[in-house]
């Protein structure tokens, strides 16, 4: 999902450098924010406030297997 139900952000996909994402992963290796183990994992997220802001960091709004090609510029 996208954006959590009644949330007013988006969770961006591959753009969390490691220790710095925002909650658990999509892939279950952790329940907590903090705990990504490598940067821009496409399981670890952070929080950006539109789809816009998280397309032009680099990231994905859906998870995916593997590390990001684009790296967050902001």
């Amino acid at each position: 999902m996208a954006q959590d139900a009644g949330a007013d952000y988006v969770r961006c996909y591959g753009i969390a450098k490691a220790g710095e994402n925002d909650c658990a992963d999509a892939a279950a290796a952790h329940s907590c924010a903090g705990q990504a183990r490598m940067d821009y994992s496409g399981t670890d997220w952070k929080k950006k406030d539109t789809v816009e802001d998280c397309a032009a960091a680099g990231g994905s709004t859906k998870p995916f297997m593997g590390i990001a090609t684009h790296k967050e510029r902001g």
